[in-house]
């Protein structure tokens, strides 16, 4: 996605001292912001994980970042070293900290739209601002319908000649909440022993867990093949086979079951994430 992002009046670069410096000193600006929505969401994602494993007493790793070629990371593996007491702490051990990255996340959209929308009267020049092709916005069903509302314009659900040739600024605070939003998404596909796993697992057990990743990974294989623009789904389901595939250590009980108001939680969240990651038709 950063690919995508380019400041519209930097225009052609011709390649003299004068030029560049004026291209990095419009870029930096947007680069700081967009870097600072999205590692303070994942701040915010690796606390929630920290404070459930502080109040239940158990041992954490430190959270080891994937980098990806779209994004400059696809998330993060916070492995655990002595084990959560149920199935229960598992659970709110996994929910919380995506739970929270991904508000965090919705908030900064929020806001950036808000800036995209009133940069006349704030006095922000919108010509920096990074240009996202129609076709980048149509990635996900929830957050476009959310980018159109906060714009007011109709266009990214709207009927356009060529998606691919249009494009729309948006504040590169709002870029970060949509990149950010993504990221906490594909964290919750239920895969391995990352976040959304070990959901599966909590509802599921062992068995379930095996059952929910099976056909999560057959969604990103089809996805990856035939769907538009959906590398980080395909992304996401390399890093998840090597580097997410390890069986997760036992609870220390594993017989008492997950509640219902979990289960039904794990659900909407699930249906959630597939509005997040589901591109507009």
């Amino acid at each position: 996605a950063f690919d995508a992002l380019r400041a519209s009046s930097i225009g052609d670069v011709t390649g003299s001292k004068e030029d560049l410096e004026a291209a990095i000193a419009l870029l930096t600006p947007n680069v700081a912001i967009m870097s600072a929505g999205l590692l303070g969401s994942q701040v915010v994602h690796e606390l929630g994980h920290a404070f459930v494993a502080w109040k239940d007493k158990f041992k954490i790793s430190a959270p080891t970042l994937f980098p990806f070629t779209n994004v400059p990371f696809l998330g993060a593996s916070t492995d655990l070293r002595t084990s959560p007491p149920n199935l229960k702490s598992l659970f709110d051990f996994a929910y919380t900290g995506p739970a929270l990255g991904y508000l965090t996340s919705l908030a900064c959209l929020l806001y950036g739209l808000q800036l995209t929308a009133t940069s006349g009267a704030l006095g922000i020049d919108s010509a920096t601002f990074p240009i996202l092709s129609l076709d980048f916005l149509r990635q996900s069903t929830l957050i476009g319908g959310i980018v159109d509302m906060g714009l007011g314009s109709n266009v990214i659900v709207g009927q356009v000649p060529d998606a691919s040739e249009f494009t729309v600024s948006l504040h590169p605070l709002a870029v970060a909440g949509y990149l950010g939003m993504m990221i906490n998404a594909v964290t919750l596909l239920p895969v391995g022993h990352s976040d959304g796993g070990r959901i599966a697992m909590s509802i599921g057990g062992r068995n379930g867990l095996i059952t929910f990743q099976s056909i999560t990974f057959l969604i990103i294989f089809f996805a990856g093949l035939f769907g538009p623009d959906f590398s980080i789904f395909l992304g996401y389901g390399i890093v998840s086979a090597f580097f997410l595939r390890d069986i997760e250590i036992p609870m220390r009980n594993e017989i008492d079951d997950l509640d219902n108001g979990r289960a039904f939680l794990g659900i909407v969240t699930w249906f959630i994430v597939a509005l997040t990651l589901i591109p507009m038709s």
